[in-house]
């Protein structure tokens, strides 16, 4: 059995668990065990094959948190917790997980709870937006990270403005992937965002467009800011930091691109980490 290719061993897993019944399941893999939906076809089947989850983005925030004496950490569209567990590891940095999905929301607060560092969390069930209140909420049938804030939505959910959450002192990190609603998160959490020392950030036009947004506001923060860092498409490693005109230049490429694949991660740096001159 263990011979197959993992399609045909997903697919008897899937229908079995359909037939009885099941929900949700647990996977073990680098970043712990986590409860996944059994629906979902991206997040918690990629954990299942691949034993990890974006581990270029954890191996960015460990390094930035590894020696650092306190630090505070914002994951911006959690889902179910796979970044925010790995970070909350580091007990001196406290982290805040926002994520709007009611099903989602479950499985993290199920996740950080089977945590031993799940003290170090505190969990908000609100979507981050450019003002407070509330939203419609679409819920993707087989992509658990592609629920989305839409007017067609078929749920309502809370939303709150990333400046009402001013941070701690220490070293601030924040990740944002939230299916194109960035540029309301910058619009609406500037400040917020100016004091944070790095930023990763999903980038990805075609998103941003079906949520009738674009990228502006974050092109402004970037010019604003003067900040340098790194456009990666998924998996790739960081190089050498792109100054504020090559940083735009790259941004603006995947603007150009503007198809449903063209999306990379973003990633600011503060001052103290960007080059000299």
């Amino acid at each position: 059995m263990r011979q197959l290719p993992f399609p045909l061993l997903y697919e008897v897993f899937y229908q079995s668990a359909r037939a009885l019944g099941v929900r949700s399941y647990e996977v073990r893999g680098e970043n712990g065990s986590f409860f996944g939906p059994l629906y979902d076809q991206t997040v918690i089947k990629t954990y299942l094959r691949r034993g990890s989850w974006s581990p270029n983005i954890a191996g960015l925030l460990d390094a930035f948190f590894e020696t650092c004496e306190r630090g505070a950490f914002y994951d911006i569209g959690a889902n179910i917790g796979l970044v925010t567990a790995s970070v909350s590891r580091h007990r001196q940095v406290r982290c805040v997980a926002f994520e709007p999905d009611p099903g989602n929301f479950r499985l993290l607060r199920a996740n950080v709870a089977a945590s031993a560092t799940g003290d170090t969390v505190e969990l908000i069930n609100a979507a981050v937006a450019g003002e407070a209140g509330q939203l419609r909420f679409t819920r993707s049938g087989y992509n658990s990270g592609d629920h989305r804030l839409s007017p067609e939505g078929e749920i309502v959910v809370q939303t709150v403005r990333l400046d009402d959450y001013p941070p701690p002192p220490g070293r601030f990190a924040v990740k944002i992937d939230t299916q194109g609603a960035e540029p309301a998160i910058f619009a609406g959490g500037g400040r917020t965002l100016g004091a944070a020392d790095l930023i990763i950030c999903e980038f990805w036009p075609w998103g941003m467009r079906r949520m009738g947004l674009s990228p502006d506001p974050i092109l402004a923060f970037i010019r604003s800011t003067g900040r340098h860092g790194h456009v990666l498409r998924h998996g790739e490693p960081a190089g050498a930091p792109l100054d504020m005109a090559a940083l735009e230049a790259a941004l603006m490429a995947v603007v150009r691109d503007g198809g449903e694949h063209a999306a990379v991660d973003l990633v600011l740096l503060g001052p103290q980490d960007m080059p000299a001159g």
